[in-house]
């Protein structure tokens, strides 16, 4: 991260002079991590620190940017080419819709399609200054369309880096790879982000519906199962049957990512200590196949992390129960599942009994 600090400027200071770092930075640029707080004891104390953006299984992004506006000074600049998580993934809510109206974003870039050597991590550039936004002063968004992502090309040759750099102070501008536009500072304080600036009339069409999904569902809308040890507990069809694993313990699992194009293939089993009503099981009622395979795991298991940063031995829980089994979510057997990250709706509806993890 490179920071420049008015008083730095300074050549030569007279002899006892104190330089006032209080005033805060004129400019921080910065590549914030694109990763969780590994450490469990720092990552709640980040959360301590910063409540107001730390949220969920939040991404270091999220407290980064509101220490980094905290270091300038009135009127100071900022600019960040972060993991676009934030924007469409649920840790981002806060930041987007709590933190960012409170100081003057000025502009996004979009660079999901373009090449970064060494990483593969969708991005985007996010610019701004650390002063109350006029409510009237657009935000400039400039997207890549779908379909005119340049994976390949390296960015100093590449004509859609070149495009974005000649044209992003331009909106109204737009050609096979690009569309910049000026958005309004109501509509980008409303999670999630949608970049795609040519499907806005499209999404303002169908968001003036009468009607939400929420509003005609037997059920409750977002994730429904969390283990925290998926290693363990999600296995293929050979090796739960390798390890004599009960049939009526192991149910088809998703993850999300492979549910595209209306159709959800299953990419593995889940081994379910719960009941049909999501009541956790008694240890002698998992059977003696199921805990010969899981007893190995037992330590692990007990010292998983849950709510407070306890672990689950700590929590009094079964060292064999999940993290999270939301019993609202399976009050029936039929479901429509669709992926938490997709540039594109995936809807697919299943009639009949499957688990389902944090994505879809």
């Amino acid at each position: 991260m490179a920071i420049v600090n008015e008083a730095q400027k300074q050549q030569e200071l007279p002899a006892g002079r104190v330089i006032d770092f209080q005033s805060g930075f004129d400019i921080i640029v910065g590549n914030p991590p694109f990763v969780t707080a590994r450490n469990p004891k720092k990552r709640e104390l980040y959360r301590e620190r910063w409540p107001r953006v730390c949220y969920g299984t939040y991404l270091l992004v999220c407290p980064f940017f509101e220490m980094s506006f905290g270091l300038l000074k009135p009127k100071g600049q900022l600019g960040f080419i972060v993991s676009n998580a934030f924007a469409k993934r649920e840790f981002g809510k806060p930041l987007v819709e709590d933190f960012f109206p409170k100081v003057e974003i000025q502009k996004v870039l979009d660079c999901s399609g373009l090449m970064f050597p060494g990483h593969g991590t969708p991005t985007c550039l996010v610019f701004g200054r650390n002063t109350k936004p006029d409510a009237k002063s657009p935000i400039r968004v400039a997207t890549i369309v779908p379909g005119g992502g340049d994976l390949r090309t390296p960015p100093e040759e590449s004509p859609l880096w070149r495009t974005l750099e000649e044209h992003n102070d331009q909106p109204g501008y737009s050609d096979e790879r690009v569309i910049v536009a000026d958005r309004s500072r109501v509509q980008m304080a409303r999670w999630p982000w949608d970049l795609d600036s040519d499907a806005e009339p499209t999404r303002q069409m169908i968001e003036r519906g009468s009607h939400r999904l929420a509003d005609v569902i037997d059920g409750d809308v977002g994730f429904c199962t969390k283990t925290n040890a998926d290693d363990v507990f999600l296995v293929s069809s050979d090796h739960a049957r390798r390890n004599c694993l009960p049939p009526h313990l192991l149910f088809p699992y998703h993850q999300g990512k492979e549910v595209r194009n209306w159709w959800a293939e299953i990419p593995s089993l889940i081994l379910l200590p719960y009941n049909r009503q999501c009541e956790i099981l008694e240890e002698k009622d998992l059977g003696q196949e199921a805990l010969n395979y899981l007893r190995p795991f037992k330590k692990l298991l007990e010292e998983r992390h849950s709510f407070g940063n306890k672990t689950f031995k700590e929590l009094g829980w079964p060292w064999f129960a999940f993290d999270r089994m939301n019993a609202n979510k399976y009050r029936t057997d039929s479901f429509i599942t669709f992926p938490l990250i997709a540039t594109h709706n995936h809807y697919v509806f299943i009639h009949e009994r499957r688990v389902f993890g944090r994505h879809p």
